[in-house]
């Protein structure tokens, strides 16, 4: 009996307490608004504030009530508004509790007191607040998320030593009048494809001295796309940014990549034989390197032409030397003879110099001097020989537009014999449909509030290629642009993208998004391998630096359609030219795939997402080799050629599934059925247009 009493105790104390539980859970989420501000618990003793009610003057209080409850405020989270009526606002008073802002971006606020209590200042915290002048972020503020100031115009900002980590592009899009930097470079992190502080726009800013006086030289990149500095940080500027611009690489880097894109495009008079003959990827670099050597030429007559000064100094007898100061450049020792000495100093005037230029370590030098005097030559005491620095070959191609024609494809050499396994697939012809690939419709219309995300995955590391996948992501690319009518800067493309490249494509669009408040269209597109997991049979998408065999180090269809749906897109397209059974594009399997082709599960998009996938189930997604092409892709980019864009989706579907199916057929044997899954929200997705 006092066994059971003890039982019954026990029980109840467990019951007691999950209650307990039960209710401090249903509590976190309790709100309030007061003051056109929504308060929401998310702790025990902690809240959020988030702006609910268009107003001229926002004030968030420290403390609030919740229900009987007193919470501190501690987050600004995402305002409730729509941006326009953000606009409204004009002043917004923080209190000293806060710990982060998240956002408070779209507001016409012309200045904000940063509390000393605030420790990060999320992504996108002032985004569109056009009207922001004056912001003063305290030294309590240890991380800065991505585009923290995006389109500002600020006429001082200063970033104290205590931030530490930043997420990149802060003053992307920004016009600011001063600016001072930390001492110490804050660490960049990954999550948003940081670049530094992504200056990208024309501003005149003064570069305000930093307290230890140290030289940042990781903000060199972006202060030279600024349109003019003055500095007050003496040793910054002499020692960093004054040599940076002096340098060979930045005389020559616009130039180089001006020269070669002009070079690589086909004449008008020009057979496209011809044109491939001429532009391949080896005479592009022969190309580059001789430009390079042209233009050293110009860039060392350009820094020389107004002759060059030289101040002779003290003779020294033991190395019979005297030291010439050359202004600008290094000094140098010219040999004398002890007792022609004073004859040369003395007419140091009537002495001729004949230099010879180089460039070493990126800059104008002096490799080596004569000196005439009535008949005399005298040498410099050794000359200096030019390093490679100036070879920016590598580094300069990696900055210039992709050439208009496969690299892969050779000469139009044949191939060796009827062998279509992967390893001789490569050295096949690439026969390109020029007039699909050139004949691209234009529409005059822009469609400015669409994004493109695409993916061309064709080099893979660990397994077989993919071939023409990067022809179909670049002129996927092209059509949106030209025919669909969406800005170049909408159109996110990432050519043999790593797993890494794929969760940052994936980061950039949800940036977007949050900044657009879901009033945008999403075009997701992917071309390369897929795989299935044999385990639950998944399906994913493949890096190229993945094997296929562990599965975590690869993008799930889930993953992806649920990440698209959260979103809150109007509208998401995803156009999938990939199959997920281990097959290759063409024939074989991936050797992940252990030869066995595999009928994944299909993941249903949720949200207001359609997916177009190649192929269904087991079957493979063949190339259609005479087109340069995926099947799938071709007949997708050729709807948009016939109709100039303007065909709905029901209209794209029925039309490439028609045309796949017959073709892979007659030119492949072997069947392709294109699959349309959409989401039970978007029950109209037929009448959908891309072309708006």
């Amino acid at each position: 009996m006092t066994r059971t009493r003890k039982m019954r105790k026990i029980l109840f104390l467990i019951m007691c307490m999950f209650a307990f539980l039960a209710n401090m859970q249903a509590a976190k989420y309790e709100d309030v608004t007061v003051d056109g501000v929504k308060y929401r618990a998310i702790t025990d003793s902690t809240a959020d504030a988030s702006i609910a009610k268009e107003q001229p003057v926002i004030t968030i209080v420290p403390y609030v009530k919740i229900k009987g409850r007193t919470y501190k405020v501690v987050n600004i989270t995402f305002s409730e508004l729509k941006s326009q009526k953000c606009k409204s606002i004009i002043a917004i008073n923080l209190p000293n509790t806060l710990i982060r802002l998240d956002n408070l971006g779209g507001t016409s606020i012309s200045s904000i007191d940063i509390p000393n209590s605030v420790q990060e200042i999320g992504t996108h915290a002032f985004m569109f607040c056009g009207k922001l002048k004056v912001v003063k972020i305290p030294s309590s503020v240890k991380k800065m998320g991505n585009e923290v100031f995006y389109g500002c115009l600020l006429d001082e900002v200063v970033i104290p030593n205590s931030v530490n980590k930043m997420e990149g592009r802060c003053f992307k899009n920004c016009n600011i009048s001063k600016l001072t930097l930390p001492d110490t470079e804050p660490v960049f992190e990954e999550r948003y494809g940081a670049d530094g502080l992504g200056i990208e726009c024309t501003m005149s800013t003064v570069i305000r001295g930093n307290s230890s006086e140290k030289c940042p030289q990781w903000v060199i990149k972006d202060f030279l796309a600024m349109n003019s500095i003055t500095s007050t940080a003496t040793n910054f500027y002499k020692n960093v940014l004054a040599p940076y611009k002096s340098s060979f690489s930045y005389f020559a880097n616009s130039k180089v990549i001006a020269e070669i894109e002009s070079w690589q495009k086909k004449k008008e008079y020009e057979t496209t034989a011809q044109w491939r003959t001429r532009v391949t990827e080896e005479t592009r670099k022969a190309k580059v390197k001789s430009c390079l050597e042209e233009l050293k030429k110009e860039y060392i007559k350009e820094r020389t032409s107004k002759g060059i000064q030289a101040l002779i100094g003290k003779y020294d007898a033991d190395y019979a030397t005297f030291p010439v100061y050359m202004a600008g450049l290094d000094t140098v020792y010219v040999k004398v003879p002890q007792g022609q000495a004073p004859n040369f100093k003395e007419h140091w005037t009537d002495v001729r110099l004949y230099p010879k230029y180089g460039v070493v370590n990126d800059q104008l030098a002096l490799l080596s001097c004569s000196f005439k005097l009535n008949g005399n030559t005298y040498q410099t005491l050794k000359s200096y020989a030019g390093d490679n620095s100036a070879d920016k070959t590598k580094e300069l191609l990696a900055n210039l537009s992709p050439l208009e024609i496969d690299f892969s494809a050779g000469q139009d050499k044949k191939p060796v014999n009827k062998d279509t396994s992967a390893d001789n697939m490569a050295a096949a012809t690439i026969k390109v449909d020029y007039a699909l690939d050139k004949n691209i419709p234009v529409n005059p219309t822009t469609n400015k509030n669409t994004f493109v995300v695409i993916i061309g995955n064709e080099d893979y590391q660990r397994v077989s290629k993919v071939n023409y996948a990067l022809n179909d992501a670049s002129t996927f690319a092209s059509y949106c642009q030209k025919t669909l009518g969406i800005p170049q800067q909408n159109i996110r493309s990432y050519c043999n993208a790593t797993y890494g490249m794929m969760l940052s494509a994936l980061d950039d669009i949800k940036g977007i998004a949050t900044a657009y408040h879901g009033n945008l269209d999403i075009i997701f597109y992917y071309a390369g391998h897929g795989i299935p997991s044999e385990t639950d049979k998944s399906a994913y998408l493949l890096p190229v630096d993945a094997d296929g065999i562990r599965t975590e180090v690869c993008l799930s269809t889930k993953t992806l359609y649920q990440t698209l749906s959260e979103l809150n897109a109007k509208n998401v397209v995803v156009f999938m030219d990939a199959c997920f059974s281990g097959a290759l594009r063409g024939e074989g399997m991936l050797a992940s795939a252990r030869g066995v082709a595999l009928k994944v599960k299909a993941d249903v998009p949720q949200g207001n997402t359609v997916v177009f996938s190649a192929a269904s189930g087991e079957e493979t997604a063949f190339p259609y080799k005479e087109k340069g092409h995926g099947m799938f892709t071709y007949f997708l980019l050729k709807k948009l050629q016939d109709t100039k864009g303007d065909a709905t989706l029901g209209e794209i579907g029925e039309y490439v599934s028609e045309e796949v199916a017959k073709q892979s057929i007659v030119i492949n044997h072997k069947s392709q059925t294109p699959t349309i899954i959409a989401s039970e929200q978007i029950d109209t997705w037929k009448e959908i247009k891309l072309k708006k």
